[in-house]
């Protein structure tokens, strides 16, 4: 198994190419290790540049309750990094299977997962950014207490938002289109649906183990 790092940043801006030329050789295992290192990758710098944004704010909650703060928002990292593996590797599961079958092709689960493992090289890159436009205007305005200004940057990090939602699914959707010899298009369109789906699931879990976790209090 070799991991190729080196075609990581092509994916970026041109994946299918870079899918095609390393679909080959690459494996589902291959595809969930890649998927776990740039994840965590992400989730680790994000936590570290919050860290170092807020560390002082905590501090002022004295050292236990800024103790706790931080072994939470640790733990809460874990969880997430976690999570988005486990659903990254769903949809590509689910995304995959739809696309094949919109295609009229063998669903090529190998493919899908190590195409789709690659493919979360844009989960990093989104994760880093926004802990930097976070880190960089959210402490501003709190000093202000501006409602004008709060609103800006949640506008700001809404269109982030939106631009690497797009971003994301020419990505991942030609990901899995091409791990099953499909057209672009069809696989993103795949992707989306899947995504959606997913996503429903897991609010509707989390939101039942809360109430749970409320009931129990």
């Amino acid at each position: 198994m070799d991991l190729r790092f080196d075609q990581l940043p092509h994916i970026l801006y041109k994946p299918r190419e870079t899918y095609e030329k390393i679909r080959p050789d690459v494996e589902a295992k291959e595809g969930i290790l890649i998927a776990v290192i740039l994840i965590t990758l992400g989730s680790l710098v994000s936590y570290g540049i919050m860290t170092a944004t807020f560390g002082e704010m905590l501090g002022e909650l004295g050292p236990e309750l800024a103790g706790v703060v931080a072994v939470f928002s640790l733990s809460q990292t874990v969880f997430t990094i976690a999570l988005s593996v486990i659903v990254l590797l769903v949809v590509a599961l689910l995304a995959g299977w739809m696309t094949a079958s919109w295609e009229k092709t063998e669903f090529n689960r190998e493919k899908s997962i190590g195409l789709v493992g690659y493919s979360s090289v844009i989960d990093m890159v989104q994760t880093i950014l926004m802990a930097i436009v976070i880190a960089a205007m959210v402490p501003g305005v709190m000093v202000e207490g501006s409602v004008s200004a709060a609103t800006s940057v949640f506008g700001v990090i809404g269109i982030i938002g939106i631009l690497f939602l797009i971003w994301s699914l020419w990505i991942q959707g030609t990901a899995v289109a091409v791990a099953n010899n499909a057209e672009t298009v069809k696989g993103i369109v795949s992707w989306f649906v899947a995504l959606i789906l997913v996503a429903l699931v897991v609010a509707l879990v989390m939101g039942g183990i809360s109430l749970v976790g409320m009931g129990a209090i």
